[in-house]
């Protein structure tokens, strides 16, 4: 140890310059090592805050507005081509009430809805469906689930995969993609079927179904399956009415995160097609400017960081070449490899141990007073352990650089060390 500070008192004296900028490095590293850190951390939460599971868009018509078919179609054609492929499912709606000629008696649709929630229980347990099935949630909706390809408009395979999983098609199959692209006028029909009865009470002739089919809309639909549970018929969304009204909201459902690109052509495509008809939650989307400068000021703090050590290295290396002759009197004199390695390390350490602590005394009342208002989610991020751990990693890469250097640097002969100026 004395010949460590022994050492170090003649550095002081001989080069006052060089030991100033080594212990400007050293508290230039503890400044920059720990607001690195604090703010990669800051930098996680907001990404976090603002990282969006957005999987699914829900549009509502904004009240007292109407919307077609035929209007949601055109907007939808509207929009960019990728725009409109990317959704997996597309889901709209209509009220069995909306395209109904009329309803001959609305008491008797009250009774109707009452009657089916009376024989909920009574339909579950004669078409075994699921518990969870409530008939009376379904007793008048026309739903449809689709998605764009090339061409046309098809029943989303995304839903097609489900319902073959729950075997919702047990009797005939679904339609094909190239009968809803060519337009045929196919259905599958709903449990209801043998209950129209029930219907025709509410409203008339609007809906009929025999055997083979289905006759809604002014149409007649060839039946290719029944549904296992919906209550009403399923058509293709391309051979619906356009004036068919549609339900309060609409739906887009994705298999990946929604971004926000997408999400302002939806909203700027909607604002142009259909002015004031459609309702946007508002959506906060990660900001991807502030993202990429939080990147670039960690990824700058980080090199200057390691430049210092570095820096601090060479340094201390210009040092053991000025002072040669000093080494190879140690080794004549008996000093072996490791000693003098070790005596040369414990001078690193003696000088960066207090002067590291000094930088992180002033970095935290700045973190503190100062950075914690600028990024409000650094100062939680700290723990005792956390600081011995950076002052860890910095110890661990600025000993092993100065093993290298210093073990390179005592290894050479005698002579050579005497020659050395």
């Amino acid at each position: 140890m004395r010949y460590i500070i022994r050492n170090l008192r003649g550095l002081w004296k001989r080069e006052r310059l060089i030991f100033g900028i080594m212990l400007l490095c050293i508290f230039a590293s503890s400044l920059i090592l720990n607001f690195s850190y604090g703010l990669y951390q800051n930098y996680n939460v907001i990404r976090d805050e603002t990282q969006l599971e957005l999987k699914e868009v829900n549009i509502t018509v904004q009240e007292g507005k109407t919307l077609t078919k035929g209007q949601f179609e055109d907007y939808l054609m509207a929009l960019p081509e990728e725009v409109r492929k990317a959704p997996a499912l597309i889901f709209c709606e209509s009220d069995f009430g909306s395209i109904a000629d009329h309803v001959k008696d609305e008491a008797k649709l009250e009774a109707f809805r009452a009657e089916l929630e009376a024989a909920e229980e009574h339909y579950q347990s004669e078409s075994g469906l699921d518990e969870h099935w409530n008939l009376s949630e379904w007793w008048g909706n026309f739903a449809f689930r689709f998605q764009y390809v090339d061409g046309g408009f098809v029943t989303s395979q995304m839903y097609l995969d489900i319902a073959d999983k729950q075997n919702d098609v047990p009797e005939g199959r679904w339609f094909t993609p190239e009968e809803e692209l060519n337009g045929e006028p196919v259905a599958i029909a709903g449990v209801l079927g043998d209950h129209i009865d029930a219907y025709d009470q509410v409203y008339g002739n609007a809906l009929r179904i025999d055997d083979e089919h289905i006759s809604v809309f002014g149409q007649s639909f060839r039946i290719v399956g029944k549904h296992s549970h919906l209550s009403l018929p399923q058509i293709p969304f391309s051979v619906a009415p356009d004036d068919l009204v549609l339900g309060g909201y609409v739906a887009f459902l994705y298999d990946r995160n929604v971004d926000k690109d997408t999400f302002d052509t939806l909203k700027k495509t909607a604002n142009e097609v259909l002015p004031d008809v459609f309702v946007f939650e508002e959506l906060s989307f990660p900001d991807n400017e502030s993202m990429y400068l939080y990147s670039n000021i960690m990824l700058i703090a980080a090199l200057i960081a390691v430049l210092s050590i570095l820096n601090f290295a060479m340094l201390y290396y210009f040092i053991l070449k000025r002072r040669s002759r000093t080494l190879a009197i140690y080794r004549i004199c008996g000093c072996k490899i490791g000693k003098a390695v070790r005596m040369y390390l414990g001078e690193c350490l003696l000088i960066s141990l207090p002067v590291y602590g000094l930088g992180l005394a002033v970095y935290i009342p700045l973190m503190q007073q100062v950075l914690a208002d600028i990024f409000p989610y650094m100062e939680e991020s700290y723990r005792p352990w956390v600081y011995a751990a950076i002052f860890g990693m910095y110890l661990g890469i600025m000993l092993l650089m100065l093993s290298v250097m210093i073990y390179c640097h005592v290894r050479r002969s005698v002579l050579d060390a005497w020659k050395q100026r």
